[in-house]
């Protein structure tokens, strides 16, 4: 993917493991002696930090998919749960059990092994990934043809957003609704999504620009510069309504574009970004809280920093554990399904059927909305909600939607189905040639695998439509090249060829 410093994979599971056991030292001490549930967490923890270490250390790519959705993961199953523990913060109405600590510790069980099945379905998917790396013939793209496509898509962009502004009577009125929660925002996702990629094609189309200057290699502060411009276009055309998740996802886009097309990365790099898009996701929550009111009050000094944290409700504690992970959440359906509601029967895979968002509610007034009806059921034994309306706003991420359809012995399976995933991507990656057009759909592909983890899959098929759809229909119109059948030689001819390729094999 790109030239790595040479690492040793024994120093940094040295480095990683010990991080690991002193982070469960401190938490056995802060709970007054070693819980047995400090062991299968420590045991996640351990099993992914080694290759968060050799990420950090620069021994693989800034963009490696293994590595973020590593990161994630270890975040889910190892931090997360130790800060819920030590700090005793939880997502507001989710049920903690009295015995929250043995049922983080079942959860953490669980967590082994499924996190042991994604190893080993990723490891069994790139072996042999040496030999993939040339495999790809390298694939160009007409940059006029691609401009042309892209063109067409930022004036579609264009129409959408001009439509929703109308709608709301401007960009204020936008806010107005927002802040009010209105009904407005109902049937306008078709022009949210329409809109929503207009900062990216103007990024893709710069990028075309940039890459004819031959001999010239755009230099850090041009790139700085880029991702700073995109990100002020993208919080004015997309951050109206409140959506951090279309905010981070858009800037991971854009950083992932010019990560494969104009300079790659360095890991020091890549943890400044990632700290400057924690400290824009906390001060971003207090408009998504209380709007306009909420942010100003955050930003007018010290007092008003805690002042907004009281108001809205978000700290830090709401963005690392209620925002950044689901390990609560998680540990509260385990707990609800084998001991406070054991008659619940598992879904079978019926909460997916909720992602076929893309069918509106007019032609199938009863689509399911996904898991959030099942979690109800799960913990109130029905529904509690009218027709047309969300139960809840849980999120659940991949285990635990995976608990509320097929219980927990269906979560180590679906965790190495999605080793399987990311290996294949990271064979794909590793196949490309320096300079293949195919690398400006990597980073879509990695958005969306590791929202998988993270997210349900109806939030997956959105991000999809909203994030990739509109792109990925240009991309595979510039990539496109007319299905050449081969020339049939006449017998004598062929056989000659084939003898030739003999001899010279």
């Amino acid at each position: 993917m790109s030239m790595r410093r040479p690492t040793s994979p024994a120093l940094d599971a040295l480095v990683g493991i010990g991080i690991v056991v002193a982070a469960c030292l401190r938490l056995a001490w802060a709970y007054g002696s070693l819980h047995w549930a400090i062991l299968p967490l420590g045991a996640a923890g351990a099993m992914l930090a080694p290759t968060l270490v050799r990420w950090l250390r620069g021994g693989s790519d800034a963009f490696d998919p293994k590595a973020i959705v590593s990161l994630f993961i270890f975040h889910n199953v190892f931090v997360a749960p130790a800060l819920h523990l030590g700090w005793d913060w939880y997502t507001p109405m989710v049920r903690v059990p009295d015995d929250a600590w043995n049922w983080f510790g079942r959860l953490a069980l669980l967590n082994v092994v499924a996190i042991a099945c994604l190893e080993v379905a990723y490891g069994w998917t790139t072996r042999g990934i040496a030999r993939a790396r040339a495999s790809r013939p390298l694939v160009r793209v007409r940059p006029e043809r691609l401009a042309a496509v892209l063109g067409c898509a930022g004036l579609l962009a264009m129409a959408a957003q001009v439509q929703l502004l109308l709608h709301f009577g401007g960009p204020s009125g936008l806010i107005d609704a927002y802040e009010i929660r209105s009904e407005q925002f109902s049937g306008v996702g078709m022009l949210l999504m329409l809109a929503w990629p207009f900062p990216l094609i103007a990024l893709i189309q710069t990028l075309i620009v940039l890459s004819k200057r031959r001999g010239r290699r755009p230099t850090a502060r041009l790139v700085v510069g880029l991702l700073a411009a995109f990100a002020i276009l993208h919080l004015g055309w997309a951050g109206l309504h409140g959506s951090r998740l279309s905010m981070l996802g858009g800037m991971f886009l854009a950083a992932g574009l010019c990560h494969f097309t104009l300079r790659r990365f360095s890991s020091r790099a890549v943890m400044i970004g990632m700290s400057a898009a924690f400290v824009f996701c906390f001060v971003y929550s207090f408009y998504k809280g209380a709007g306009r009111e909420g942010l100003s009050t955050a930003l007018s000094g010290r007092g008003g920093l805690a002042q907004a944290q009281q108001q809205t409700g978000r700290d830090v504690g709401w963005l690392l554990l209620g925002d950044l992970a689901r390990a609560d959440v998680q540990m509260e359906v385990l707990w609800t399904m084998y001991d406070a509601n054991p008659d619940y029967r598992p879904k079978l895979g019926a909460t997916y059927v909720g992602a076929a968002i893309f069918i509106p509610r007019l032609i199938w007034p009863t689509r399911p909305r996904g898991p959030q009806e099942a979690y109800a059921e799960l913990r109130d034994g029905m529904i509690g909600a009218r027709d047309g309306e969300v139960p809840n706003s849980r999120v659940f991420g991949l285990t635990g939607e995976t608990l509320l359809n097929f219980g927990w012995a269906g979560v180590p399976l679906v965790h190495a189905l999605f080793g399987v995933v990311i290996g294949l991507l990271r064979r794909f990656v590793d196949s490309l040639q320096p300079g293949d057009a195919r690398f400006l759909v990597v980073p879509f592909a990695t958005l969306l695998v590791t929202a998988v983890y993270l997210l349900d899959l109806t939030q997956v098929v959105f991000m999809f439509l909203q994030d990739c759809a509109l792109l990925g229909l240009c991309a595979a119109v510039a990539l496109w090249h007319p299905y050449a059948p081969p020339r049939r030689l006449p017998p004598a001819r062929a056989f000659a060829t084939v003898g030739r390729g003999m001899r010279t094999a």
